[in-house]
């Protein structure tokens, strides 16, 4: 369970701020059952075609890598009205969505 506290907390400092812009939303759900954690992310597209998301191999004050990035499993995309987006994982640390 500690792993996926870690990764939750990875996404978590991956928040941009940017004035005047939408945020990006984070919900987070851990399941003790399970011991797994859903995430889920709203991000405005910005009008881009495709978002990125890049995980951090390492943790804030750590010197340590880490692969978080190798925990996440079942990784889905949808936009605003439920619609299926294509994602596709990049490399060990990147996701790509297909915003149109």
């Amino acid at each position: 369970m500690q792993s996926l506290l870690n990764v939750s907390l990875l996404l978590l400092a991956m928040m941009p701020t940017h004035p005047g812009h939408d945020p990006i939303r984070y919900t987070i759900s851990p399941s003790l059952k399970d011991q797994q954690i859903l995430v889920k992310i709203s991000a405005p597209t910005r009008n881009a075609t495709t978002l990125k998301f890049v995980m951090p191999k390492w943790s804030p004050g750590s010197y340590v890598l880490n692969g978080s990035a190798s925990s996440v499993k079942d990784a889905v995309a949808k936009s605003e009205t439920g619609a299926s987006l294509d994602i596709k994982k990049d490399d060990e640390i990147t996701w790509s969505i297909a915003t149109n």
